[in-house]
């Protein structure tokens, strides 16, 4: 006896066939453009001249804030009023910045009576300086894509 046509099952198996690539480049997680670092720009500008350098440190948590556990740290030069940085590969989450215009080259935030900062300074967000240092929280920033520029105002508290 002859096997009997069965449109139905030709179709459903046909389906599966066509489904299977598709299937397998889903459970590999390729194909899904599934990213999970980005590149931040950080662009720090109000220099009053190019002396010194831009002295930058940056946190992925509230855990050490302005004292230790920096992610990344650095300094790079100041020309024309401006420095960029440039962070690759960075994995996406939750960052603060910290920098200051080291216009003497010691590497060190000059600070005077009561400690106030001598030197000009800057945070992401322009996080405010009030009977202190500004706040982790008020300084915090997402990077969740490819690529994020920021803009942060470097200046002398007096």
């Amino acid at each position: 006896m002859a096997a009997e046509w069965q449109p139905a099952r030709v179709k459903l198996t046909f389906v599966c066939l066509l489904l299977i690539p598709v299937l397998t480049a889903a459970g590999s997680g390729a194909g899904t453009g599934a990213q999970t670092t980005g590149t931040l720009v950080v662009t720090l500008s109000g220099m009053k001249d190019d002396a010194g350098s831009l002295v930058y440190a940056m946190w992925s948590g509230p855990d050490g804030w302005l004292e230790s556990n920096t992610v990344r740290e650095g300094s790079v030069p100041v020309v024309g009023g401006t420095s960029t940085i440039r962070f690759e590969a960075l994995p996406f989450g939750e960052y603060a910045i910290s920098a200051y215009h080291d216009r003497n080259g010691n590497q060190k935030l000059d600070t005077g009576l009561f400690r106030i900062p001598k030197e000009p300074l800057g945070t992401s967000n322009d996080a405010k300086i009030r009977f202190g240092p500004p706040r982790y929280e008020d300084a915090a920033f997402r990077l969740e894509q490819s690529e994020l520029a920021i803009e942060i105002p470097v200046r002398k508290l007096f």
